[in-house]
């Protein structure tokens, strides 16, 4: 006889009640988790992703100053800014460098060797700024890479000012000159917190003037933000704010004097330092020989600097500055004013020159120019003749 199994449907319908209840709150913990986390992006985080977006479509570009203009006291502009075009690299925004200068290469007939020593000067640049791969670009290498600049992100063409010295070699140990900026200067400009600052400009003062008011004449930078598509290229500018150019400079050198200077020198070895007695201003400093400060703007080649630095001559040394010479007779109207100050002479005072003059008590003669001496002779004809031996007298 067959078994009739009879179920209590009271049971499994509690049952079923109670798993539907724990399968809802299952779905209603998740779907409030799932609210929680779009609150959490949409309302407390919407400030740092509004931020994220904004910068997705913006960019932030730094505009160089001008630097500051140099004049002779006569208003001769003797340092100026010319327009120029170079190509450069932000590496950082480059996924394949080495890729990218081999195409470039095929552009503007880059060789191998300069591919090498550009990929090698690129890893130790800061890769946040602008490397400058190609300088002086003529109007036919813009116009070439402006049609293939699509292909090359992170690379673009930079159109500026460089510096310029319209009189060569007349004023380099005056002015210095300017050059690119290298690890070295990065690293004092990151000391000094100026790095920022720095952010669009190529060049910096190396030496003399130039380096000496380097704050005055840099300027401060600009600032552009702009509005970019998907590619980077720009659509609108946001917000700008304009670079203030660095001061100008007015020097006490008057050209005229400096340049017939340097040419009664003649490229011989010397130095000539004209100064306004009254003022202490200085009219004009020359070192001869002297070299071309514009080969140095964009970095000299290794020939040209191998010439300079082997010359017998020296050029790269100011020797109105650098250089060591006994004072001969200029020390002598020195002496006259301190003996008539002091009282220790008097214009009539004579002293004896055999043509030889001792300490007492050493044995060694110090020799007057002339062999046999002045004989008696006093401080007038002393200067006049320039006689040695008085004015060891007078120093003793």
């Amino acid at each position: 006889m067959r078994k009739v199994v009879i179920q209590n449907h009271s049971e499994e319908a509690a049952l079923f009640k109670s798993r539907s209840a724990f399968l809802f709150v299952c779905i209603m913990m998740s779907f409030m988790i799932l609210l929680a986390n779009l609150y959490h992006l949409q309302v407390v985080l919407f400030s740092d992703y509004q931020m994220r977006s904004n910068e997705n479509r913006t960019r932030m570009r730094a505009i160089a100053p001008n630097r500051g203009l140099i004049y002779d006291r006569n208003g001769v502009l003797i340092a100026e800014n010319r327009p120029f075009f170079s190509l450069e690299m932000i590496p950082e925004k480059v996924t394949d460098i080495q890729a990218t200068l081999a195409e470039l290469a095929k552009l503007f007939n880059l060789s191998e060797a300069k591919q090498v020593s550009l990929l090698k000067e690129i890893k130790r640049h800061k890769s946040f700024r602008p490397f400058t791969i190609l300088e002086q670009l003529d109007e036919a290498q813009v116009a070439k890479f402006s049609v293939v600049k699509y292909k090359f992100e992170g690379v673009h063409v930079y159109a500026g000012l460089k510096r310029h010295y319209p009189y060569g070699d007349y004023l380099t140990h005056v002015l210095g000159y300017v050059g690119r900026i290298n690890v070295q200067d990065q690293q004092r400009l990151e000391k000094e917190n100026l790095l920022e600052t720095y952010a669009a400009t190529h060049n910096i003062g190396k030496l003399g003037i130039e380096a000496y008011y380097e704050e005055l004449l840099h300027g401060n930078p600009g600032r552009i933000q702009e509005e970019v598509n998907n590619h980077g290229r720009s659509i609108q500018v946001l917000q700008e704010k304009a670079p203030q150019s660095g001061l100008n400079l007015h020097l006490t050198i008057d050209l005229d004097l400096q340049k017939k200077a340097m040419d009664l020198l003649g490229g011989r070895r010397g130095a000539v330092v004209a100064i306004e007695p009254d003022s202490g201003e200085i009219l004009a400093m020359v070192s001869s020989p002297s070299y071309d400060p514009n080969l140095f703007i964009h970095g000299i080649n290794d020939a040209s600097y191998k010439l300079l630095i082997e010359s017998k001559d020296k050029p790269l040394i100011n020797r109105s500055t650098q250089g060591t010479y006994a004072p001969a007779s200029t020390i002598k109207a020195h002496l006259v004013l301190a003996g008539l100050n002091y009282q220790i002479i008097t214009a009539s005072s004579k002293v004896w020159d055999p043509g030889w003059w001792q300490v007492p008590g050493v044995s060694r003669k110090f020799r007057d120019w002339k062999k046999w001496g002045h004989g008696w002779i006093d401080l007038h004809n002393a200067v006049a003749k320039s006689c040695d031996v008085y004015f060891y007298d007078l120093a003793y």
